[in-house]
């Protein structure tokens, strides 16, 4: 039987122990770890990628392309809690602004500027 499954790295940030020094010491050290493991794997989908591109298969491409989303997936949510460990504000406060960007509920632009382009939601790199 495996044991508990981690909390998710945007849950940590909402917790109220992301304020505290040792919860965000948690959350750096958590981050960390997710973006080299999201650089890992992107740079597996490259090698993947290539040989794919080599042989011209494309079904391995898509998995390639696969990886390499998640790759980046990971590598992105490891930064966007690194930017909220470095900003004044709480962890919570920046997770709940990330999360309300992600859904296109604010906009990451600010309001003297128009917002050009659109925004997804992309919420799977929390949660890993």
């Amino acid at each position: 039987m495996r044991g508990a499954q981690p909390t998710p790295l945007f849950s940590q940030m909402l917790d109220a122990e992301g304020a505290t020094p040792v919860g965000r010491a948690r959350i750096r050290d958590r981050a960390e770890r997710l973006m080299l493991a999201g650089a890992q794997e992107m740079s597996a989908g490259i090698a993947e990628m290539n040989a794919a591109t080599s042989s011209d298969d494309q079904f391995a491409m898509r998995k390639a392309a696969l990886r390499l989303h998640q790759g980046a997936q990971q590598l992105e949510a490891g930064l966007v809690a690194l930017d909220a460990l470095s900003q004044a504000a709480v962890p919570r406060e920046a997770a709940m602004r990330w999360f309300q960007e992600n859904l296109g509920l604010r906009s990451p632009v600010p309001s003297d500027r128009p917002a050009t382009g659109s925004s997804r939601a992309n919420l799977s790199g929390f949660g890993l």
